[in-house]
């Protein structure tokens, strides 16, 4: 039972990682995707989706040395301290509003369909 849990573990952090969810661009993880394969996020970022899956691939480095866990965990801490830190009032904001975009203009995602 124990390596069945450390393999669902692996394999649902690692799938996380790959797939839409994950900004492989920006950092962090969107709330949730608006396709049934995982791959179309709905660009809106939670700060508590966000500490939660920190504290899992930290812990989940901590225990199985996955390097890949290490590095998803300190991209979404630099995000979190980019975006939703408030340098100039204290604490931190919320979330990241899915409306935002980066450069003032709407944002794209293109998907090949080949």
């Amino acid at each position: 039972m124990a390596e069945a849990a450390k393999q669902a573990v692996l394999v649902t952090l690692d799938m996380m990682e790959k797939g839409g969810i994950h900004d492989h661009l920006g950092g962090g993880f969107h709330r949730y995707t608006v396709d049934e394969h995982w791959v179309v996020p709905h660009f809106e970022k939670m700060s508590y989706d966000n500490s939660e899956l920190l504290r899992n691939y930290v812990h989940a480095y901590q225990a199985f040395g996955n390097v890949e866990f290490a590095r998803v965990a300190r991209d979404t801490m630099r995000w979190m301290d980019e975006w939703l830190s408030d340098r100039k009032q204290g604490g931190f904001h919320a979330s990241q509003d899915a409306d935002y975009s980066l450069d003032g203009r709407r944002q794209l995602l293109h998907l090949d369909a080949g």
